[in-house]
C-alpha cells in the first residue's frame, strides 16, 4: 500500500462529558490522505461520540476534531470534501430515492448525472421510484451510500457500512472502496466485522474510551482478529460510557 503523505482527519485529545460520565477521554488519533483505518470498540466505547463530533453533531468537552486542517464548519462545501454514512435513516422516508438524491446532489452542486451513477455504482438503480421509507435496512444503506458519494469526496466516514447488506452488496462496497483508494480515497469506518476490516484497512484504532490500541491489524483472518480483539478490550464494554453510546455505538 503506498505511504499516505499528508493528514486528512484528526482526533486531537478529545474528550467528552455528559455531567459526570465521560464518554471519551483524550483521545488522539489521525488517518492520513489515501489510508482506510477502521475504528473498533465495544458497544459503548465511545465510537458514536467521535463519529458525531466529526460531523459537527456534537461538540467535545474539550480538544479538537479537523477535516484537512479545519473544523466541519469551516469548509466551504462540507458534502464536496467528506461523505457520511452514519444513519441510513437520514433520507427522507416519504420521497422517492430518485428524488431524495437529486435533492442532495442540488445541495452539494452536482448535476443529475452523478445521481445516475452514483445509484448505478451501489446496485440501487432499480429503486428510483420506490419511497425511502419502504426500502429494506439494506437498501437504506445502499442508498446513503448512493447519496454520500455523489459529489465523489476525497474522504469518506461510514458506521457499520455493511449492516444489512447481503453478501453480494458487501463484495461491491468492498470492491468500490478498494478501488476508490488507488485513487486516493480516504476512509474512515467504524465497523463490528472484524472479519471485513482486515481485507480492507490499513490500520484499526481500538477505542474503550480511550485508544487501546492504533496500528496494524495483527491477524490475517476473522478468526484470528477477533481472539486478538477480546484479548486487547477483553470482551467488556467500558461501564462509565454515556448511555446513549451503547445503542448508537
Amino acid at each position: 500500500m503506498s505511504r499516505a503523505t499528508s493528514e486528512a482527519l484528526r482526533f486531537d485529545a478529545v474528550t467528552k462529558r455528559y455531567g459526570a460520565l465521560t464518554a471519551v477521554d483524550d483521545i488522539s488519533f489521525t488517518v492520513e490522505q489515501g489510508e482506510t483505518v477502521g475504528l473498533v470498540g465495544p458497544n459503548g466505547a465511545g465510537k458514536s461520540t467521535l463519529l458525531k463530533s466529526l460531523i459537527g453533531a456534537i461538540r467535545p468537552t474539550s480538544g479538537a476534531v479537523r477535516i484537512r486542517g479545519s473544523r466541519i464548519t469551516e469548509l466551504p462545501a462540507p458534502g464536496r470534501t467528506v461523505g457520511f454514512v452514519l444513519d441510513p435513516d437520514g433520507l427522507t422516508p416519504g420521497l422517492s430515492v430518485l428524488t431524495a438524491l437529486r435533492l442532495e446532489a442540488r445541495a452539494l452542486g452536482v448535476d443529475r448525472v452523478a445521481v445516475d451513477r452514483a445509484l448505478e455504482r451501489h446496485g440501487v438503480a432499480d429503486l428510483g421510484r420506490r419511497r425511502v421509507g419502504n426500502l429494506s435496512t439494506g437498501q437504506r444503506r445502499r442508498v446513503a451510500l448512493a447519496a454520500a458519494t455523489l459529489a465523489s469526496p476525497g474522504i469518506l466516514v461510514l458506521d457499520e457500512p455493511t449492516n444489512g447488506l447481503d453478501i453480494e452488496a458487501v463484495i461491491d462496497l468492498r470492491t468500490h472502496l478498494v478501488a476508490r483508494r488507488a485513487e486516493g480515497l480516504t476512509t474512515l469506518v467504524s465497523s463490528h466485522d472484524l472479519g471485513e476490516l482486515t481485507r480492507l484497512v490499513d490500520r484499526v484504532v481500538v477505542v474503550n474510551r480511550t485508544v487501546r490500541y492504533d496500528g496494524v491489524l495483527p491477524a490475517s483472518s476473522a478468526e484470528e482478529a477477533e481472539a486478538w480483539y477480546l484479548t486487547l478490550v477483553g470482551g467488556v464494554a467500558d461501564p462509565v460510557a454515556h448511555p446513549s453510546e451503547r445503542s448508537a455505538s
